[in-house]
C-alpha cells in the first residue's frame, strides 16, 4: 500500500475511534452521546479546551478537568509488564498538555482488541484496576473502559476526587 493511502487510512481509523470514545464518554458523564466531540484539528490548535476529545455543548459542570487523548490500531504495543514503551512514551508527551483548568490527562487507546483501555493517574472508588505502569515516578492505572461505562456510575466511582469535584460543580 502506498505511504500516503496507508497514512490517510490510519487517519481515518483514529477519527473514526476519537468519534467512538467521544460519545461514549458523553453519554456517561452527561447522557448525551452529542455532549462531547472529536477536537477538529485533533487537538492540534488549542482554543477553549485541549486533547482530541472535548465538549461540543453547554455541559453541565463549571469546567472540564480531563485532556483526552485517543490512540488507536497499535497492536504491537499492548501494555503489559515487559511492553509499556509505547504508552509510556504517549503519557510524557501529553502530560506536557495539561493545565490548571484541565489537570487530568486520560489517555483512551485501542490495540486490535474490542475494549478500550483508559489509562490515568488515579484510580476509581472500590474498583479494581486491570493494571498499572510507572511513568516518570507515578502510577498510571489501566481499565476496561467499556466495562466502567457498562458497570458503573462516573460520579459514584469518583466521590473521593475532591479536586476534580471542584472544577466539575465549582467551588473552592
Amino acid at each position: 500500500m502506498a505511504k500516503n493511502k496507508k497514512k490517510n487510512r490510519s487517519k481515518k481509523i483514529g477519527n473514526k475511534f476519537e468519534n467512538k470514545i467521544a460519545k461514549l464518554l458523553g453519554q456517561w458523564w452527561f447522557n448525551d452521546k452529542h455532549a462531547l466531540t472529536r477536537h477538529g484539528t485533533s487537538g492540534a490548535i488549542k482554543e477553549a479546551w485541549i486533547g482530541d476529545i472535548v465538549p461540543q455543548k453547554l455541559i453541565p459542570w463549571k469546567g472540564f478537568p480531563f485532556v483526552i487523548e485517543c490512540k488507536s490500531g497499535y497492536e504491537e504495543s499492548y501494555p503489559n509488564l515487559l511492553f509499556q514503551t509505547k504508552l509510556k512514551n504517549w503519557i510524557i508527551q501529553y502530560s506536557r498538555e495539561v493545565t490548571e483548568q484541565q489537570p487530568i490527562l486520560m489517555m483512551v487507546t485501542s490495540y486490535k482488541k474490542p475494549n478500550p483501555i483508559l489509562t490515568i493517574p488515579r484510580t476509581f472508588d472500590k474498583i479494581e484496576w486491570n493494571s498499572a505502569i510507572l511513568v516518570d515516578g507515578e502510577v498510571w492505572y489501566n481499565y476496561n473502559l467499556n466495562y466502567l461505562i457498562n458497570h458503573y456510575n462516573f460520579y459514584e466511582i469518583t466521590e473521593s476526587w475532591k479536586d476534580i469535584k471542584n472544577i466539575i460543580i465549582g467551588g473552592e
